[in-house]
């Protein structure tokens, strides 16, 4: 199952044995995964994405281990048939390195799954380019543990070593090819993993024909496309504009300064499809790429119109807009087709029947 190249550059992990901590026990006639992510019981779309393809995954009989920060578990991760490796920004340097150290010494079998577009812990355009030069550093995340390896070294080795690199766009995996080059595939295309009988319009919510949504939760970054919605809502002023989000500085006086912009506080996960349904538009107009952009998808399946722009990555999937019950077909098969794509990258013939089954 290894990978060609997948042993080289050894030389940037230390020498390191795991200690036996974890009390869990494996059924060895199931396939033992680890689904790792930094911060599993956050509240953002990349979670909510994984918990949608860890209950498929747990419907066709995988065990499966949800792993992050706090229940961090070497012993659990050396034990595992296949480690799928999420986001992990926020782990300490020394959850980071353990972590390197199993992937690349233990030769733990892993699939790559990235929910950003970009691979700086500030997720900045900055790190995109200073990757593929000789700069070991970035202004941006210069003393996080990203750092402990050399940053092409690191991410070129992480792409390569895996078993499937998994993206959730096709802007995504463009962004990826260009900096990292073939090392990439084999790759999966997973479309927006989303609960589609949750994400409905709701029944006796009436719709708002003049009023619109954003949805950057959060995640305040001005990149994440505050400044495109200003100049939106300037340009369309019949509309009123609702802004869940935490905005900063001088952004927040210019949203308030404009009329038709309501600034809302963050609102809980089980609120959005009642949100969703009272608005005419959902709007995601990102100033970066974006790797996903849910929300999106979320509204889209609640009744919305869709907004967006280039970089926005599920505007890169080739959706049929003007049919939403069969995208709400494509997207309820998504996570099946992961595991198909698992199945079939590990060899798991018996479960790889079970996913096909369903598709």
């Amino acid at each position: 199952m290894e990978r060609q190249g997948a042993v080289r550059l050894l030389d940037v992990v230390s020498v390191w044995n795991p200690p036996n901590e974890w009390s869990g026990t494996v059924d060895s006639s199931r396939p033992f995964i680890v689904w790792f992510e930094d911060q599993p019981d956050r509240q953002w779309g990349a979670e909510f994405s994984s918990r949608q393809v860890i209950k498929v995954g747990k419907e066709l009989d995988y065990q499966i281990h949800y792993m992050g920060q706090q229940n961090f578990s070497a012993s659990a991760l050396v034990l595992a048939d296949l480690i799928v490796l999420n986001n992990f920004a926020f782990l300490d340097q020394a959850q980071f390195k353990i972590l390197m150290g199993i992937l690349f010494q233990h030769f733990v079998l892993y699939v790559r799954y990235a929910h950003y577009a970009f691979f700086c812990v500030n997720k900045s355009p900055l790190c995109l380019r200073r990757m593929t030069s000789n700069q070991v550093r970035c202004r941006n995340c210069a003393k996080t543990k990203f750092h402990y390896y050399p940053r092409q070294m690191l991410m070129w080795k992480l792409f390569a070593s895996s078993v499937l690199n998994v993206f959730i766009s096709p802007l995504q995996r463009e962004i990826h090819q260009k900096a990292l080059g073939d090392v990439v595939d084999p790759s999966f295309l997973l479309m927006p993993p989303i609960d589609t009988e949750f994400f409905r319009p709701v029944k006796g919510v009436n719709r708002d024909k003049h009023r619109a949504v954003s949805m950057t939760g959060k995640i305040w970054y001005a990149n994440k496309g505050l400044k495109n919605l200003l100049e939106y809502a300037v340009k369309n002023k019949d509309d009123i504009f609702d802004v869940y989000t935490k905005p900063h500085g001088n952004l927040l006086i210019q949203l308030e300064l404009q009329t038709n912009i309501n600034i809302r506080k963050v609102v809980e996960y089980k609120l959005l499809p009642r949100i969703y349904s009272g608005v005419q538009k959902v709007i995601h107009l990102p100033c970066w790429p974006e790797a996903a952009g849910r929300t999106i998808m979320e509204g889209f399946l609640c009744g919305c119109e869709p907004v967006m722009n280039s970089n926005c990555g599920v505007a890169h999937f080739d959706f049929p807009w003007n049919d939403r019950e069969q995208v709400r077909t494509m997207l309820k098969l998504s996570p099946y087709k992961f595991w198909a794509e698992i199945s079939k990258a590990m060899n798991w013939s018996e479960k790889g029947q079970l996913a096909n089954a369903v598709l």
